[in-house]
């Protein structure tokens, strides 16, 4: 294949002047001769380099095949695609070398390739590999060599870069920077109406532990004294019923004198019992009171009065 795409550019530059030697401008035509040499010793970068610029000084349809051929052999399928499709639209060419190029060498450099179906904004700047890139005019899509890629579509200072797997002779489509949806409005401002929280109920004032506990003690205390005096009035009751001697007929005598006096003191610790049961009662009533009814918060106390009525209020937390 090489050795016959040689015959055709040497036959190009020797045989044709319409591909080479039409040009007045020498320059492309000393370029034309250069890049045949490379390509006759397979370098072809080198033979792209030279017909690329002598096309670009004079684009006559004869450079413009080799410029296609080298970039074949070089393995820039793209390019070689697209110039071989710009060859074929030259209608007034050789019909047996637009038959070939039709037949043979350009399917030859779409095997190669595959093709992107680009869905974005209008005026968007696209790179392939980090390098411009643009749709064949001819086809209206982007072709890419087969492989692996990053696209990156840049639109109205947005940037989206896509990494794709394009087969060899796939049509993928690429959407891009076109479903973006519109920053949402920012939400105006909204009044809170959350009820303030309740602080929380501090535990127990020192002072009513204390209260509480002292009313407990003297509760404690009273009780022991009810119990002690109940006791002895108890050993008082029994001395006196056990008692002998005492005569109704003499009163005043010593044995007499001692019976009454053990039942005074029996009325004394039974006065005196029946006085710590009621203070222990009253101090335990006075300990629950306190405890349970210790105001939570300062007490305030206001008085109203007036000719025809009087009043007091007191507020606080109980």
């Amino acid at each position: 294949m090489i050795s016959k795409i040689g015959l055709v550019i040497a036959a190009a530059v020797a045989s044709e002047p319409s591909w080479a030697w039409a040009a007045d401008d020498g320059e492309a035509k000393a370029l034309v001769l250069v890049g045949a040499e490379h390509f006759k010793h397979r370098e072809y970068d080198a033979a792209r380099e030279s017909f690329s610029h002598a096309y670009s000084l004079d684009p006559l349809p004869g450079t413009l095949l080799n410029l296609a051929l080298a970039e074949l052999n070089a393995d820039k399928p793209v390019d070689a695609a697209s110039h071989f499709r710009a060859y074929l639209a030259i209608v007034t060419e050789p019909a047996e070398k637009r038959n070939a190029v039709q037949s043979k060498w350009l399917p030859r450099a779409e095997s190669k390739l595959a093709r992107v179906q680009l869905v974005v904004p209008a005026g968007a700047e696209v790179l392939i590999d980090g390098q411009p890139a643009k749709p064949d005019p001819s086809l209206g899509v982007l072709e890419v060599v087969a492989g692996e890629h990053d696209i990156d579509v840049r639109a109205a200072g947005r940037d989206e870069t896509q990494h794709v797997t394009a087969p060899a002779g796939a049509m993928l489509t690429m959407r891009s920077l076109v479903d973006d949806p519109a920053p949402p409005p920012p939400e105006p401002p909204h009044a809170s109406f959350e009820s303030p929280e309740e602080p929380p109920t501090p535990g127990p004032s020192r002072a009513r532990v204390a209260t509480a506990a002292t009313l407990g003690a003297v509760a404690l205390g009273g009780l022991g004294v009810g119990i002690g005096f109940g006791l002895a009035a108890s050993q008082k009751n029994s001395d006196v019923k056990g008692g002998e001697g005492c005569l109704a007929s003499a009163p005043s005598s010593v044995n007499c004198q001692h019976v009454n006096y053990d039942v005074s003191q029996e009325h004394s610790y039974e006065w005196a019992s029946i006085g710590g049961y009621v203070g222990a009662g009253v101090a335990a009533a006075a300990g629950v009171a306190a405890w349970f009814l210790w105001p939570g918060s300062p007490v305030r106390v206001s008085a109203e009065v007036d000719p025809h009525q009087m009043g007091l209020a007191v507020v606080g937390r109980w």
